[in-house]
């Protein structure tokens, strides 16, 4: 059984899949001709949704089926007016059962599960995703950004995930909680990376730099001149490696306008925790080196989260790269996190691609949250990753506002949104690297 969407702009390549559930070889009397039709979670045994009084139809070899039936993963879709009575809200995995009673007898039932857990399954082969969610809190030891207080964000993440698992249907990809915890609420990261380059990335004409981390003094280290950033950047990390801390280096993406990508050093303490770097002391510089500047970057929400601008994309900026680098997971998958809001007031979320230099990553704000079944804000960032593309349907004229991809279709309805059929062969082929067998 495969789920497809259907909407009033049904389109070739998306006719629904129909099903239908027979019963042959029933001993004793006839079943009742009223039977109920219900989906459910066979993890936790919870029932997604009930179609009560359908009416079994007699085959011509003695059989009893139902009428085709429609599964679908939006409860949009279940109550459209074209498909009332004929469809059942379900996700891939679930159990769809027909229970009916042969005469005065026990309840019995007949079931078929929606899609399949095989590999070899082809397209009815269902994918996982694992999501790793973190929401930040609005400042160290505050509330969550969303949700009031924690046990109000896990909810209403289950609720973003939840919506997610829907649109990803489409493509038979199911979304798999990461390990415990599956949301974690978490303070903005303190002043834990160092950045070594600047906006331009130029080579090092020869300076110290002078950092303190958790209150030490650390020894200057010169830096030598004509060395790119990433070499400054190795050569700190062994400094501080040899005083007793965990360093993380990474090389940041070469958007063009630098002469050498720059580099950042991720500090942490010896249990993984991060550290606090800044100066020596207020109001003296952290490097003298004139041409390759050296920044500390942390984590502020009181006035948003810095958002990328056009130059940026792959890169992120300063602020979005403290936050990444310090809860992003080596695990298999995607990390989600959400703030507030962004310092630019306009944009809702942001992604980052599984092939740059801080993804795969999705950051939503409280916008975006509260959209969930209006922007789909969520699937359509996560989407962005599982293309491995930025851009957008309609920056190409595709003015079909119900895709999911289309980046002005946020306002343009409410309702379900599609992803094409090309779009699910790109995401199932798993050029993201980010998808396995459901096992």
């Amino acid at each position: 059984m495969m789920y497809r969407p259907t909407s009033a702009e049904e389109t070739a390549d998306r006719t629904p899949s129909r099903f239908r559930i027979a019963l042959r070889h029933i001993s004793g009397v006839h079943p009742s001709p009223h039977v109920a039709l219900l989906s459910r979670d066979p993890e936790t045994g919870k029932i997604r949704d009930v179609l009560d009084g359908v009416t079994l139809e007699r085959a011509l070899d003695g059989s009893w089926a139902t009428p085709w039936m429609t599964v679908v993963a939006d409860e949009e879709d279940r109550d459209a007016p074209w498909l009332r009575g004929e469809a059942l809200l379900s996700r891939l995995g679930d159990v769809v059962e027909l229970r009916f009673r042969a005469g005065a007898g026990r309840p019995r039932f007949s079931h078929r599960t929606v899609g399949t857990r095989s590999k070899d399954g082809g397209e009815l082969a269902i994918l996982a995703l694992n999501v790793r969610a973190t929401v930040l809190r609005t400042a160290v030891g505050g509330p969550p950004s969303v949700g009031g207080d924690a046990r109000g964000a896990v909810r209403v993440i289950e609720d973003q995930l939840d919506v997610l698992d829907g649109v990803l249907a489409q493509c038979h990809v199911k979304v798999r909680p990461r390990k415990e915890p599956m949301i974690a609420i978490a303070d903005p990261p303190g002043p834990a990376l160092v950045h070594i380059g600047g906006m331009y990335g130029l080579a090092a004409s020869g300076g110290e730099i002078r950092l303190a981390v958790d209150g030490r003094k650390i020894e200057p280290l010169c830096s030598e001149r004509g060395a790119k950033p990433q070499d400054t950047a190795r050569r700190l990390s062994e400094a501080l490696m040899a005083r007793g801390f965990e360093t993380t280096v990474a090389l940041n993406a070469h958007t063009g306008r630098e002469a050498y990508p720059t580099s950042d050093v991720v500090v942490r303490r010896k249990d993984g925790s991060l550290a606090a770097v800044g100066p020596w002391a207020k109001g003296v510089a952290i490097s003298s080196d004139s041409s390759q500047p050296v920044e500390i970057a942390a984590v502020d929400l009181s006035d948003g989260l810095d958002a990328y601008g056009a130059e940026e994309i792959g890169l992120g900026t300063l602020e979005e790269r403290a936050l990444l680098r310090a809860f992003g997971s080596p695990e298999k998958g995607i990390d989600f996190f959400v703030v507030g809001r962004f310092s630019d007031g306009a944009k809702q979320g942001e992604s980052f691609l599984a092939n740059g230099a801080i993804g795969p990553a999705v950051i939503l704000d409280g916008r975006g949250i509260a959209r969930a079944r209006q922007a789909y804000a969520l699937a359509h960032e996560v989407a962005h990753v599982l293309l491995g593309d930025p851009g957008h349907p309609d920056d190409s004229g595709d003015g079909r506002t119900w895709l999911l991809m289309n980046s002005r279709s946020a306002s343009a309805r409410f309702g379900p949104k599609r992803i094409t059929a090309e779009e699910c062969g790109i995401i199932r082929d798993n050029a993201s690297g980010l998808l396995e067998p459901l096992d």
